[in-house]
């Protein structure tokens, strides 16, 4: 071996041994930084201190290990050491005005107001021009809740580095969370007039507080008054039209998108929007106006037709107006029996004549061919006319799913096949409709669980178990709970015999159809004959439930106290108290009694489902006798 090759050798070892040390150490800077922030993230702060401290020993230029420890001392509140620790770093970075932002901002903490804002002075005063300098300050005097301090200096900000985005959206955000909303939206509303395409952004900023009541009348409030100083401005115009519709003011939003429509001479165009946003809000009154002006001020465009139909649809929804809830109770409640507003029926007859009239008038149009879905369904649920509706349905089903790409005309003639007691026919109906879904969604599942009810009502116990199995892993987590419990209640009451479960699922099947006197005789007759039976308090609630659908009031009420005497451990009794509260209330006018009976649940039943509704049908009772 040569002397150079021996030479070269021992300076690659040399190098190579050199290398560790050196990989050893950044691994472990590495490990020390995770370690730290992961401290610091979990509020360990003085373990994540002495990490970070470390790390600026051997990494002294590192912002990111001086920022994690200046964070620390400031969670520690070891102001003064933090003070110190930027002081220090003052003295190497003497340019970097941000290091005087956040000495500030150590003072302010510390009580020492003064000193903090001679540093925030001193960094805008290093780089006056520097908007970032301005923002941070403002970020900071925020977080401090020195909101009129980061007013001014955005402010100052505004006036020495110009007008633009952000100062005006930050000096809003400072007025905003200093409760000064009038002046946030002042700011937003000049803003927006410098720069009419930001409506949205404007808007997305707005909701940030709109959810408050006194901030969303403030805002509406501010921009009223700018579109009255500016009747022209379309942008102003559509922030006004979108706070009225949050604070639900739909007839006020009306008048605003009828001023938008002239202003843009859109033909209608934002009213119909507008009436539409107000039909899905369910402010039927209003949308009906805004359709019916639609249709009659604009007869030639190509959603004149549309807004017709819609104005019948207004007509036919403002009797089921109130609905809709949140509360777990409410299904149960549809079921307590129903006192016909004789109001209902000249609203569903006119509704009716101006559906006939889009049908007749356009009979392959989509809006004829869902106006004569709508005559279907109102004949149904409303009037109960089932072959009227059957053979309106019929005639239509084709050509209402090849314009809608929905299935609900089939559906619903296998309602009606229920309702008249052909439950073979309804099921052979269900499945057709199966075999043309192409996917397996809430449709599907919808269907199947159909077909497993008409099963049930035909006393077909295993085929519907067989179909409920699937359905109770399904993603609709209605159908899934609905399958379950019908699942669950065949499980229970099919042995030692499944004879009283047939009775009842064909006594449940007479209330399907609406046949309720029937429906109670037969609920009636299974207490008789299956006393000892599992399910016979449910049918002892049943034959209450059904004796006051049949308006039978004095009969429920009967059937109710003798099963809270019958059945001192039945697992029902709190919703039987529920429904005799309810009848009390509503059908035999005695609020006394309704109100002792509420008590009841709240006094022996804390748990129950029915515990919030009965504490609020209390407390309404008791406002009613004051």
């Amino acid at each position: 071996m040569t002397y150079n090759t021996l030479i070269i050798l021992l300076t690659g070892v040399i190098l190579t041994l050199a290398a560790v040390p050196a990989q050893a150490q950044v691994a472990d800077e590495t490990g020390t930084s995770r370690l730290a922030q992961m401290y610091e993230q979990n509020g360990r702060y003085e373990e994540a201190l002495r990490y970070y401290n470390d790390l600026l020993k051997s990494q002294p230029h590192n912002r990111n290990y001086f920022d994690g420890a200046y964070r620390c001392l400031v969670k520690l509140k070891e102001y003064d050491q933090a003070i110190s620790l930027v002081t220090g770093r003052l003295a190497k970075f003497p340019d970097d005005p941000m290091l005087l932002v956040m000495r500030g901002a150590a003072y302010i903490t510390a009580d020492k107001k003064e000193q903090g804002f001679d540093d925030w002075d001193a960094a805008i005063d290093a780089q006056p021009e520097n908007a970032a300098v301005y923002s941070s300050i403002a970020d900071q005097a925020m977080e401090l809740r020195e909101y009129e301090k980061a007013i001014e200096y955005l402010e100052e900000g505004r006036d020495k580095v110009g007008t633009n985005q952000l100062f005006s959206f930050k000096i809003a955000r400072a007025y905003s969370m200093s409760l000064q909303y009038e002046e946030a939206m002042r700011e937003y509303l000049r803003y927006l007039a410098e720069e009419p395409s930001a409506l949205w952004q404007v808007q997305q900023h707005i909701s940030q507080f709109s959810k408050f009541p006194d901030a969303l009348a403030a805002a509406t409030r501010a921009t009223k008054e700018a579109v009255a100083k500016n009747p022209s401005s379309v942008q102003m115009h559509h922030l006004l039209a979108w706070l009225t519709m949050e604070t639900k003011d739909y007839e006020t939003a009306m008048g605003v998108y009828e001023d938008l429509d002239e202003l843009q001479q859109s033909g209608g165009r934002e009213l119909y929007g507008f009436a539409h946003r107000a039909f899905n809000e369910q402010a039927y009154t209003v949308a009906g106006k805004a359709f019916q002006r639609v249709a009659d001020e604009h007869p030639e465009t190509p959603f004149a037709l549309d807004a017709r139909f819609f104005y019948a649809r207004c007509m036919e929804e403002k009797n089921n107006k109130g609905e809709v809830s949140d509360d777990p109770t409410a299904s149960f409640l549809e079921t307590l029996g129903t006192y016909p507003n004789s109001e209902a029926i000249p609203e569903y007859q006119g509704a009716i004549q101006l559906y006939s009239e889009l049908a007749e008038s356009n009979p392959d149009h989509p809006v004829g061919i869902q106006s004569a879905y709508r005559i279907g369904v109102l004949r149904f649920e409303k009037f109960r006319d089932l072959d009227g509706a059957l053979q309106q349905l019929e005639d239509i089903a084709p050509k209402y799913t090849s314009v809608t790409g929905r299935f609900d005309c089939f559906l619903l003639i296998g309602d009606i096949y229920v309702a008249q007691g052909n439950l073979d026919e309804a099921i052979k109906r269900y499945r057709k409709v199966l075999a043309k879904l192409t996917t397996e969604d809430e449709v599907s599942s919808a269907v199947k669980f159909k077909i497993a009810e008409a099963q049930y009502f035909a006393g077909k116990f295993e085929e519907a178990m067989e179909g409920l199995e699937p359905l109770t892993n399904t993603t609709n987590d209605d159908i899934a709970n609905d399958a379950l419990e019908l699942k669950l209640f065949i499980q229970l009451h099919q042995m030692p015999t499944d004879a009283p479960l047939k009775r009842y699922a064909q006594a449940e099947f007479l209330a399907q159809q609406g046949k309720y006197s029937e429906a109670a005789a037969n609920m009636k007759e299974i207490t008789l004959l299956f006393p000892t039976s599992p399910l016979v308090d449910h049918a002892w609630l049943a034959w209450g439930l059904n004796e006051q659908r049949a308006g039978q009031a004095e009969a429920a009420k009967d059937a109710f106290e003798q099963f809270l005497k019958e059945f001192d451990d039945s697992i029902l009794r709190d919703k039987v108290m529920f429904a005799l509260g309810n009848l009390l209330e509503n059908a035999l006018n005695d609020p006394m009694n309704a109100q002792t009976m509420y008590q009841r649940i709240l006094i022996e039943y804390p748990n129950s489902i029915y515990y919030n509704s009965a504490r609020e049908r209390v407390q309404q009772l008791r406002k009613g006798s004051s």
